[in-house]
């Protein structure tokens, strides 16, 4: 069986897992935990709205690193250039980074209050977590391009469908039997996140990432 084979298996296998841990999560969990009480209605909404402006915006302000690395990484390996690869996986990313934190610590009382009929307290504590969560998607969409380029689709599908749902699934359960208060369940479920770059930085740490070279051609692919 042919690598590509194997990975279509085990990117299938991943994600049918994560769609059912996904249904368990919103057809039993959600419920159970969070529908008991309006404030724990609210807080779900919340979390979920600020997962949902990370994704968007890791998507819009990649600016297109991820694809470019799938892109190019064949020509840089081939070139014996894969020194350049770390400018591409960061230095994109990074400056979508910086134009999120101006447009969310600038304008965060709009971002959250446009969705909610009553303010939002403590509404830089949310800021500061959807910055978080952005960052890390943001980065971790540049590593997963890196990932696929290495013909590692499979460990992609793990850490983006499966792992992530474990993670989270974990801190609302830490929630349910009171191990963790709601401000700690805020903190455990966005820095789930965080653990998802991490992981799929290290491993991609074949490439030293964080030396990054500038390109000496403004054209790295003729």
């Amino acid at each position: 069986m042919g690598i590509v084979a194997r990975q279509g298996i085990f990117s299938g296998i991943n994600v049918a897992l994560g769609f059912f841990i996904g249904a368990v999560n919103t057809l039993v969990l959600v419920p159970l935990i969070f529908f008991d009480s309006e404030i724990n209605k609210e807080s779900w909404g919340i979390i979920n709205l600020i997962v949902i402006y990370g994704t968007i915006f890791s998507q819009i302000l990649n600016f297109g690193a991820a694809p470019y690395i799938v892109r190019t990484m064949p020509f840089l390996k081939s070139e014996n250039k894969l020194n350049l690869l770390p400018f591409f996986t960061w230095v994109f990313p990074l400056a979508g980074s910086l134009l999120f934190s101006v447009l969310i610590f600038t304008g965060n009382e709009w971002f959250f209050n446009i969705t909610s009929e009553t303010p939002i307290t403590d509404v830089a504590f949310f800021s500061a977590l959807m910055f978080m969560i952005f960052f890390c998607m943001n980065l971790t969409r540049s590593l997963s391009g890196i990932a696929v380029a290495r013909y590692q689709t499979s460990l992609v599908a793990f850490i983006s469908e499966l792992f992530i749902r474990i993670l989270n699934v974990s801190s609302m359960l830490l929630y349910y039997f009171e191990i963790i208060d709601l401000h700690w369940f805020f903190i455990s479920y966005s820095f789930g996140f965080v653990l998802q770059f991490l992981l799929l930085f290290i491993l991609c740490g074949h490439v030293k990432l964080l030396t990054i070279k500038f390109p000496e051609k403004s054209k790295i692919v003729e």
